[in-house]
């Protein structure tokens, strides 16, 4: 190399090959995506002229960035490798646009969430992971905007379609309620479900062999921490970004340990993009002739909501649910449909006595399922058993 020299690589960024063996590089507006050397782990590998170094520091001021490498040492395996050339400049200040586009994009959904919470998971889901927008949040905000429209209108005095109205609102609000605090996953509305039409449809396998993860170092507000996992990840890559316990982290080393391998991470900004999820990776295949979509899935919830207990216990997994969750949803609307219907009757009206079995059966079922800890079915199940039964002999298939 030549002392001194200094090599421009545009937009600002300058690569000066005047300390020794080593580089110093200076960039007053591209953010480089680089790791400096952190205790026991190795900075970022960067090529530079068919040459490798490290990151061993920056310094960041009002004029920007200050990048000081060494040559690679000898023996070290490098495993996150960058390149320094203009053409790799051009595509961080091309990723940079779409990050900016990105956060401008989340701005308005986390603006809007009450209305981005009614759309299909699957599309809330994409938004997730492409613009770090908390999809369970906003299916749960939307879902208490559902749930208070749908009291209002059952309540007050109105039209019989309006009140019929907020009853579906209430009873699917408290569906996506317990859905989304109990899987963490965002659910769509009924009232977007036509968008999943123009979609095509898929269905999630999930694969066999399951992946047991065990957390290694971790702790609240730490910049660093370790997962370990009993069968490795190929769709973790360096640099990736996954969220855990709330905070995000970036993913910095990979190693093998005891039969299992260990996953390094470092704590980035709340607002970078996530790329990397917990769950293993579903494999996707076209739906079969007998694969389910999102009405026929509300349709056997509902149904099975009030199935006995066994069927409760079988079922209940396949729609990805705890199993208590059928029962509280049911149960409490029950109790809640009985209650308002009784308060607004006449004395002789033929429902009355409907009215009572649903408050009577809905809080036996609550407080059972509190005191037991266990799903509770309900007398409006029985004429449905070999419904239950089908789809018992047809899932095991």
């Amino acid at each position: 190399m030549m002392p001194g020299h200094i090599h421009d690589l545009d937009n600002g960024v300058n690569v000066d090959e005047g300390l020794g063996d080593g580089l110093v590089v200076t960039s007053p507006s591209v953010a480089l995506p680089w790791r400096p050397r952190a205790g026991q782990f190795v900075g970022t590998a960067i090529t530079w002229h068919d040459q490798l170094f490290e990151v061993l520091s920056v310094e960041r001021g009002d004029g920007g960035e200050r990048w000081r490498l060494a040559p690679w040492p000898e023996g070290e395996a490098a495993r996150n490798i960058d390149r320094l050339d203009p053409e790799r400049i051009e595509s961080l200040i091309g990723e940079a646009a779409v990050l900016k586009n990105s956060r401008g994009i989340r701005f308005v959904l986390v603006l809007v969430s009450p209305l981005a919470g009614l759309m299909p998971g699957s599309v809330q889901q994409r938004w997730e992971r492409d613009h770090n927008v908390p999809g369970a949040r906003a299916t749960i905000l939307s879902a208490v905007v559902e749930l208070s429209l749908g009291t209002w209108w059952i309540v007050h005095p109105g039209p019989v379609l309006l009140r019929f109205f907020g009853l579906m609102l209430f009873a699917e609000a408290m569906v996506r309620l317990w859905f989304a605090l109990n899987q963490s996953e965002p659910m769509g509305s009924f009232l977007t479900a036509p968008l999943l039409w123009v979609t095509p449809s898929e269905t999630r396998v999930p694969d066999e062999k399951v992946t047991r993860m065990e957390v290694m170092q971790w702790a609240r507000g730490e910049p660093e921490m370790a997962l370990a996992m009993s069968d490795p990840r190929e769709d973790w890559q360096i640099d990736g970004v996954i969220r855990f316990r709330g905070s995000l982290y970036r993913l910095i080393e990979k190693e093998l340990g005891g039969g299992r391998v260990v996953y390094h991470f470092e704590a980035v900004p709340p607002d970078t993009p996530v790329t990397l999820s917990l769950a293993p990776p579903p494999r996707l295949e076209r739906r079969r002739d007998r694969g389910r979509g999102f009405l026929a899935d509300s349709g056997r919830f509902i149904l099975l909501s009030f199935a006995p207990r066994r069927f409760q216990e079988q079922l209940a997994p396949d729609l990805n649910l705890a199993v208590r969750t059928l029962t509280w949803i049911s149960a409490g609307v029950e109790l809640f449909g009985g209650t308002v219907n009784l308060m607004g009757a006449a004395p002789r009206d033929a429902f009355v006595g409907l009215d009572l079995l649903f408050v009577i059966e809905g809080a036996f079922r609550l407080i059972k399922a509190a005191v037991t800890g266990l799903p509770v079915g309900s007398v409006l199940g029985l004429p449905f058993i070999n419904i239950y039964e089908r789809w018992v002999r047809s899932d095991g298939k």
